[in-house]
């Protein structure tokens, strides 16, 4: 079943390579740019060994750089997308509206698979570029638990964006109210 819920999550990402993440420095590595930049630095192991989650595997494709994180019962993702139809892809597997939230001052949308216990976010990291976050569970679990998860690994991942230098402020900020 995780295995289903993992192909289910890995749907838009074409897997022409798969890599094992290299391991996590304490010295963040700066990339050249968001689309060059390794998607399992962004959760790295003090934040994943927590929850159960195995080693982070990396999957390069022409339009998206990914890293799935399995565990027993559910899995983690990390996605940069620059396809242009990637917020059409995430709204048909998520198509249920859960939100939004604000995580590390970046605004974000959340949204519910219909079809199993999954939830996804989604953010603009600088033009053209997406970052989903997404978890699955296996059922009868509800996606609620999944959303959790979502907010405390996006909250990590924009962290670690930042810390490499790859999140633009120009279209992460999160709205002021007047």
């Amino acid at each position: 079943m995780v295995t289903l819920i993992a192909a289910a999550l890995l749907s838009s990402c074409d897997h022409s390579g798969n890599e094992q993440a290299p391991p996590v420095s304490a010295e963040p590595v700066r990339p050249a740019s968001l689309r060059e930049a390794d998607p399992c630095s962004f959760l790295p192991e003090s934040a994943s060994a927590p929850y159960g989650l195995h080693p982070g595997q990396l999957h390069k494709g022409e339009v998206v750089r990914s890293c799935m994180w399995p565990a027993e019962a559910f899995s983690v993702g990390v996605y940069i997308n620059w396809d242009p139809q990637v917020l059409v892809n995430f709204s048909q597997a998520y198509p249920l509206p859960a939100g939004e939230a604000v995580l590390d001052g970046v605004a974000v949308i959340l949204q519910k698979s219909s079809t199993i216990p999954a939830c996804g976010m989604a953010f603009l990291a600088e033009r053209g570029t997406v970052i989903e976050v997404v978890s699955g569970d296996q059922p009868p679990v509800v996606a609620d638990r999944a959303c959790d998860r979502v907010k405390m690994a996006g909250t990590e991942v924009i962290r670690r964006m930042r810390e490499q230098g790859v999140l633009d402020t120009a279209f992460t900020a999160a709205p002021t109210t007047r």
